[in-house]
């Protein structure tokens, strides 16, 4: 992948395969975790209290970014076909939503289940107007599943050896999981477990 200025292309932190703190799959909760370097809400002296990426806070750290199409074709080669599932975090990843666009239409057409964790509350973004919300209704067409909302240190759930796609993955109580696909979420404090079907749908376990 060739280099290219800092705000030409996407500014990438980390990619990371095979993990399992970031989301379910039917190959043991293993999913590509895509690190974006950046969150605007952060850098501006409002972090999301307890965020343990401090690290990807501020963009302009970054000394070249990398054509997104160029990731994607990059990851799809290193993944088997039934190992295509992929994490987007952060930073904020919405902060870059002009060029995680084409990245994952790009991995999407190749078949990849696609995450993302977003301190942005979707319900309150989609009652806005404007460019930003047209731009997250494209981005939407490609996302299968959402974790928004502000991470909270003090209804942090995390399980290290749990196997159900919800405590295994770092988040909060208070923190949304939709399923964008049937249009549903549930607030994690309110489930026990989620996992994919064979449809790659999520089955969210409700606590009574």
């Amino acid at each position: 992948m060739k280099y290219l200025k800092p705000d030409e292309g996407l500014k990438v932190f980390d990619i990371r395969f095979d993990v399992t703190t970031a989301g379910p799959s039917p190959n043991g909760n293993k999913r590509i975790e895509l690190f974006l370097l950046g969150c605007r809400k952060a850098a501006s002296g409002h972090p999301c209290k307890g965020c343990f990426n401090q690290a990807l806070w501020h963009a302009d750290k970054a000394e070249f970014s990398r054509d997104p199409v160029e990731i994607a074709k990059w990851i799809i080669e290193r993944t088997p076909k039934n190992e295509r599932y992929i994490t987007l975090g952060g930073g904020e990843p919405t902060d870059q939503i002009d060029q995680i666009i084409p990245l994952c239409k790009e991995l999407k057409k190749a078949g990849f289940h696609i995450m993302m964790y977003t301190w942005r509350e979707m319900v309150i973004e989609f009652r806005t107007e404007g460019e930003f919300r047209t731009k997250l209704l494209d981005l939407y067409k490609y996302i299968d599943m959402i974790v928004d909302g502000q991470f909270q240190i003090e209804k942090r759930l995390y399980q290290e050896d749990a196997a159900d796609g919800l405590l295994s993955s770092i988040g909060s109580g208070n923190q949304i999981i939709w399923d964008t696909r049937q249009l549903i979420g549930y607030a994690m404090e309110d489930l026990n477990s989620i996992h994919l079907d064979e449809n790659n749908r999520v089955v969210f376990d409700v606590k009574e």
